[in-house]
Formats: structure tokens, C-alpha cells, sequence
């Protein structure tokens, strides 16, 4: 059910890429999801606060008004008590200070903070959220010169 939550919302939270591949969509998204580049280098502040009310609010409202146990317990890993909206920022802005982490997306990001607010050790995720990141880079294929096709 975890998992279900888990993928669900990160399909809600995906902002998907246009068809176009511009080199914006280049840096700043990652397998077409906003990642950290976008976080550390095209985010004012009001734009960080409102993407993470957004994600906060969106999960409430997946929820419904009377979520079941397991919603209940998913919505409180996405939304720990005690941490503030501006907590959630400093601890992005902290999370993507890494260039290892920038091609991480933004929910991603998210993730791996409320899991550390909460004492549990991020490691392995923040490994394999890197490792995804990197994967479709490395997995195309470069073109052929011209002369060689």
C-alpha cells in the first residue's frame, strides 16, 4: 500500500516535460520532472513556498476527509509534524547545495528531507535517487558522426 501511496505521489507531483527537448528541459528536468538545478538556480523564494505548500496540499487532498490508517501514516511521512514550510525550503536548499544531488527531482528531494526530519537514515534512497537520476543520461546512446551513419 506504502508503495502505491509512494508512486502515486510522485506521479502527482511530476510536472510532465513538453515534447520539445530544449535546453531548458535539459537542465532543469530530469526524466521530465523538475529536479534540484531548478531548485538551487530558478526558484525565488515565493516559488520554493508555494511548491511546497503545493505538494503538502495536494496530498491532503488525495487523502480525502477521512483518510484510512495507511493514508493517515502516509501523509504524516510526507508531512512530518513540527517541521515548517520554511524548514522544508532550508533543508531543500541544504539537500541540492550538493551538485551530486541536483538531478534528483524536487519531490525526491522532499522525500529524502521528511525521512531525515524523522531520524531515518535517507542513505540508500538518496543513492538510488542519484543512480536514477544519471540513468537515462547514460543510457542514451551518443549519435553518429555524420560520416559514419
Amino acid at each position: 500500500m506504502k508503495h502505491k501511496i509512494f508512486i502515486t505521489l510522485m506521479l502527482a507531483f511530476a510536472i510532465t516535460a513538453s515534447a520539445q527537448d530544449t535546453d531548458w528541459n535539459k537542465k532543469y528536468r530530469t526524466g521530465g520532472v523538475l529536479n534540484g538545478r531548478l531548485w538551487v538556480n530558478g526558484f525565488s523564494s515565493d516559488w520554493k513556498l508555494g511548491l511546497v505548500m503545493g505538494f503538502a496540499d495536494g496530498i491532503s487532498q488525495m487523502l480525502g476527509e477521512s483518510p484510512s490508517k495507511d493514508s493517515r501514516e502516509a501523509y504524516d511521512f510526507y508531512n512530518p509534524a513540527g517541521m515548517t514550510y520554511g524548514e522544508r525550503i532550508a533543508a531543500l536548499d541544504n539537500f541540492f547545495a550538493d551538485p551530486l544531488n541536483r538531478l534528483i527531482s524536487i519531490g525526491g528531494g522532499l522525500i529524502v528531507i521528511n525521512m531525515q526530519h524523522q531520524g531515518k537514515d535517507a542513505s540508500g534512497l538518496i543513492l538510488m535517487l542519484r543512480k536514477d537520476a544519471v540513468a537515462p543520461i547514460v543510457a542514451t546512446p551518443a549519435p553518429m558522426p555524420a560520416e559514419r551513419q
